[in-house]
């Protein structure tokens, strides 16, 4: 107890969160953003490269976090003594603390994609950056679809020649999925080199390093259908994230469309862009502004006017939506626009917030406080010095 909630902790955990915070920075040029944060800040280890093949172990963010929250919470709001003089500090920790949830909760329960849209184009769903997803569709008439969509948490253990087989009862046939890979190409087999991947109709994934910006990463994979008693064409085949079309898969008289893509999440309510607006500085091509006039529909009530812009998104039922970008760059004057916004869904998106108020009174009632004893302390000090005299 006395090691978990002292000082001497509270030093060596801003150290290492320093050092980590330093490497994984550095880390940020050679493999980009999103693996840095996998690597440094999403990890309970890092084996932190030396020289050549050594490799040193230090803790990872998730394992300084979860030690600062118990030194915090012991040290900090457990053994701190009961008194009226402590209160300020007993309050910031709480403020502290709740920052610390408010991290976890995001960390488990937000996801973040981008919703791209031409002026008049509606959408009710926003795009993933980094997760995928296989869908299955089987068209049912008069413009209808039924559709079945598998997460990536279910697939993403296919690598090499593990399989992960998918069955839903309400299809007629089950998916085995293998070699999945998170960027690669798909290439023709030829006859003058030999690759040691599946080759299926003369096409074969070639794995790819990450990109450092991870969005452009285009995953693939191998797939095989089977159905018990009945006959499946084609039986194996390819998906990829940058196919034009989807896999067809015939299973007796019914016809199914097997895709991967990037994983959608649904908002309830729809976004139209209205109008798109973009000014430069003048004489250069660095954007002054760029922002979005948008009519917002939730279902059940009358479309509502708003506005995004860089440094105020749009705030609604859970979802925040952020100016990021525009395009087409080369956009010529009278060219057709479109608008991306960046879409985040937290559930702790205003508790940093609190939690800031909540530090910030304790801070202001500590501080206070001090300065009311020292004001007292000197007050004392004057009388007794003009009694003396």
């Amino acid at each position: 107890m006395d090691f978990l909630s002292g000082f001497r902790l509270s030093v060596l955990i801003l150290f290492f969160m320093f050092l980590i915070t330093w490497l994984g920075t550095l880390s940020q040029v050679e493999i980009g953003l999103f693996q840095s944060q996998k690597k440094y800040f999403e990890s309970w280890i890092v084996a932190q490269p030396v020289y050549g093949p050594l490799h040193v172990p230090l803790p990872g963010g998730a394992l300084l976090m979860a030690a600062l929250a118990v030194n915090l919470v012991l040290g900090g709001i457990v053994r701190l003594r009961r008194t009226w003089s402590r209160a300020g500090i007993l309050i910031t920790h709480l403020g502290i603390a709740l920052l610390l949830v408010a991290g976890v909760v995001k960390f488990a329960a937000s996801s973040e994609g981008y919703m791209r849209l031409y002026e008049g184009e509606k959408s009710s769903e926003y795009v993933s950056y980094h997760e995928w997803e296989v869908t299955i569709h089987e068209d049912v008439g008069d413009g209808g679809f039924r559709q079945w969509v598998i997460p990536e948490s279910m697939f993403v253990g296919a690598t090499g020649a593990a399989s992960v087989t998918v069955r839903e009862a309400s299809l007629p046939f089950e998916l085995s999925l293998f070699g999945f890979v998170g960027n690669a190409d798909v290439l023709q087999k030829g006859p003058m080199f030999e690759t040691s991947q599946p080759v299926l109709d003369g096409y074969f994934v070639q794995p790819r390093q990450n990109d450092k910006e991870a969005e452009y990463d285009v995953a693939a994979c191998y797939v095989t259908a089977t159905a018990p008693g009945a006959e499946v064409s084609p039986r194996d085949g390819i998906l990829w994230g940058a196919a034009r079309y989807p896999l067809a898969v015939t299973v007796g008289d019914r016809e199914f469309g097997v895709s991967l893509r990037k994983r959608r999440f649904p908002v309830p309510f729809e976004v139209e862009l209205a109008k798109f607006t973009h000014e430069y500085h003048p004489g250069t091509m660095m954007p002054r502004v760029f922002k979005s006039d948008v009519l917002v529909r939730a279902e059940g009530s009358q479309p509502e006017s708003m506005l995004i812009e860089m440094n105020a998104p749009l705030r609604r039922d859970g979802v925040i939506a952020f100016q990021s970008s525009w395009g087409p760059q080369n956009a010529g004057p009278g060219d057709r626009l479109f608008s991306v916004f960046t879409v985040v869904e937290n559930p702790s998106d205003q508790w940093p917030l609190w939690s800031c108020i909540v530090i910030g009174i304790g801070l202001v009632l500590h501080f206070g406080m001090m300065l009311m004893r020292y004001i007292g302390a000197e007050m004392k000090s004057s009388a007794t010095a003009e009694a003396a005299r």
